[in-house]
Order: structure tokens, then C-alpha cells, then sequence
């Protein structure tokens, strides 16, 4: 086995393939987008390909098996659902911020659950509330959902990365919260 990296973080229940790959790049201090870059060229895929599904991708998911030694069964997994069912890459937005504060307090990093990328899913059952969402960076140049801006719109979230805070251009990440569901009748 060639392994690479020689430390990473753990992977959590449910998470993201895309989630995890990008939580690994922040420990080595990369930017999502460009981590991906040599995962890519590791592997058939070409660099900078828009259509890359990170989450489904069993290629990218064996290229960390060898480069991290992590045994594929503590993985995330490349998800099985079919395409039909799964949002498109670029519409995988949402998330529950009370699982993100529940991460933090449980002394982890906030992550994205596989199944909040299903079109089915916009509510979190285990917090009775519904999903929040943000803005994406939609510039031609930015084929990836990257999920460092979210995070860094909330100190507690921001400082399990142990990362300073950095304001962008528009001051805090765009973010929409629904709030509790208990509002809703399950007819509505």
C-alpha cells in the first residue's frame, strides 16, 4: 500500500464522501478545490472536471484507502443511491446547523451527512427542524461545492478546525434557516 498521508481526520457515521475529502484537505491547509487536484490526477479523472461527484466516486474513495491506510469498511462510502434520487453536486446545500453545533459539542468537526444530498431530504428528524441552506460560489471557476464558508460563518463551527477566521468579500456566507418544523402540520 503507497500511503501518503501520514495522519488525517477521522471519518464520522454517515458522512460524506465529499465532506471527509474536504475535511482531510483543511488539515493539510488546502482548499477543497485544489485537494482534489491531485486526487484526480491519481486516478482516470481529469483535472478540473465539472461533473465530478465526489460523493459517488468509488475511485476517489479507494485512492484515500491507499493513501491514508484507513481500512475501507471506517470509510464513508460512495453512495449507493441511485442518481435519480441524489440532488446534483451543485445543488447539495443544505444542512441542519443544530447536528453541526451537536458535532462541535461532542468535541468533533461539523461534517455533511450523505443523506442531506437526497432530493427527499429537508428535514432533520432527529432536531424536528427543517434544513437550512446557504448561497454557493456559482463563478465559472468554482466547479466544486465547497463547504468552508458555511463553516467559517459560525465561531464555534470555525474553531473545531482550528483555523483563524477570514472575512470574505461579502462579509458572513449567505445562510437561510427555516427554523422548527413543529410549525408545520404534516398535511402542509
Amino acid at each position: 500500500m503507497n500511503r501518503v498521508l501520514p495522519a488525517c481526520p477521522r471519518p464520522s457515521v454517515r458522512e460524506s464522501l465529499s465532506s471527509w475529502v474536504e475535511r482531510a484537505g483543511l488539515f493539510y491547509g488546502c482548499e477543497y478545490e485544489h485537494w482534489l487536484g491531485p486526487v484526480m490526477a491519481a486516478t482516470e479523472y481529469s483535472p478540473g472536471r465539472p461533473d465530478l461527484d465526489v460523493d459517488a466516486s468509488r475511485l476517489i474513495r479507494r485512492q484515500f484507502h491507499q493513501w491514508t491506510g484507513i481500512a475501507m469498511r471506517h470509510l464513508p462510502l460512495a453512495d449507493p443511491v441511485a442518481e435519480s434520487d441524489r440532488l446534483p453536486v451543485r445543488a447539495r446545500i443544505t444542512h441542519c446547523p443544530a447536528c453541526w453545533d451537536d458535532d462541535v459539542a461532542q468535541g468533533g468537526q461539523p461534517y455533511i451527512r450523505d443523506f442531506w444530498g437526497r432530493w427527499c431530504t429537508i428535514h432533520c428528524a432527529r432536531h424536528d427542524r427543517f434544513l437550512s441552506t446557504r448561497t454557493t460560489d456559482l463563478a465559472q471557476f468554482h466547479n466544486l461545492l465547497q463547504w468552508m464558508p458555511n463553516w467559517q460563518s459560525e465561531r464555534r463551527w470555525l474553531a473545531s478546525f482550528d483555523m483563524p477566521r477570514e472575512m470574505g468579500q461579502l462579509g458572513e456566507v449567505q445562510r437561510y434557516s427555516t427554523g422548527n418544523s413543529q410549525l408545520w402540520t404534516p398535511s402542509q
